[in-house]
């Protein structure tokens, strides 16, 4: 390396020091005038990305105190976040912690942060975020030369990867593996492992057409049961609406026997009163000179008492 290319990393490192720098204070400048607590959480998030460069590629070296204040920032974050229940911000900030804790080379903190990472992932059924924590806590093993574990949760990636069809990730995690087993000294299995790579790569196009052939028999057999879901809920609300249609009827039904029952016994309370008492037809004469003869005949007197309540019933 010359003297001129030498000089220019330097500068190129100095701006990006000098760029991160500026864009921390001014997200402190932000938290500090902000009281809102999820706006607080996202920018002590942002910090800690800054700080390590969670989020990118690495331009410079991390150090052990930009870790460490990092770190402070994601946990001020988790007491925001766990606040309102929010599980992909606490993933974040877990693998966010992970990261700062590796470079410190505190393994076992790194450990439990990923697998937190982890249970979140597969709880959410992310399957994606999974194979990355999967990866990520085979680094950390790897590093504490558990090699065995490590082997697993790559395998356990390789599924994955295979379940979600993805050949290019596949054959990338093949090869972390097959590094692996070269250097725990299982020169078989990396060359096995190599050559299933690249037996991969050379016919992903193959692969990749029958996967899409097999998505597309997926997509038509689910399309299937859609149909005959959207079939059955169909007859369901159809047999519904009958049963409600024939129940209205019936309620229509009682309603007018009802009411003509009712109407049947106002007709004969009317006509009951329109027959008692019954009508009876006098003389033209005025009965103002009919002079009842009283006497002693009990046949005069009922007469008499009939005429009398007969004028009664007309007044």
């Amino acid at each position: 390396m010359n003297n001129n290319t030498y000089t220019l990393i330097l500068i190129l490192s100095a701006l990006f020091v000098n760029a991160d720098a500026k864009s921390i204070d001014s997200l402190q400048k932000q938290l500090d005038t902000t009281s809102n607590a999820c706006v607080k959480a996202e920018l002590y998030t942002n910090i800690a990305d800054q700080l390590i460069q969670f989020n990118g590629p690495k331009t410079r070296e991390i150090t052990y105190a930009e870790a460490d204040r990092a770190i402070a920032c994601v946990l001020k974050a988790i007491h925001y976040n766990a606040r309102n229940n929010d599980t992909l911000a606490l993933r974040n900030n877990f693998n966010c912690l992970a990261s700062a804790y590796v470079i410190q080379h505190k393994y076992a903190q790194a450990k439990w942060f990923v697998l937190q990472s982890n249970y979140i992932s597969r709880a959410r059924k992310d399957v994606y975020a999974t194979i990355n924590s999967l990866m990520q806590l085979a680094t950390i093993k790897i590093a504490i030369k558990d090699y065995k574990m490590a082997e697993k949760d790559f395998n356990e990636a390789i599924v994955l990867s295979k379940y979600k069809n993805d050949v290019l990730r596949e054959i990338a995690i093949e090869k972390c593996l097959a590094t692996l087993y070269d250097n725990t000294g299982r020169a078989k299995l990396a060359v096995a492992t190599e050559k299933h790579c690249t037996y991969l790569a050379a016919n992903l196009v193959k692969i990749t057409a029958q996967q899409a052939k097999q998505n597309q028999v997926r997509m038509v057999e689910q399309a299937k049961i859609a149909a005959q879901k959207a079939k059955a809920n169909a007859v369901k609300m159809a047999l519904v609406a009958k049963i409600n249609q024939a129940n209205q009827a019936k309620i229509a039904l009682q309603k007018a026997k009802t009411h003509k029952a009712e109407e049947r016994k106002y007709l004969a309370l009317l006509k009951a009163k329109s027959q008692w008492p019954l009508p009876l037809t006098f003389d033209a004469k005025p009965l103002a000179n009919v002079q009842p003869t009283l006497s002693g005949d009990a046949q005069t007197k009922a007469d008499t008492a009939t005429v009398f309540a007969v004028m009664q019933h007309e007044k």
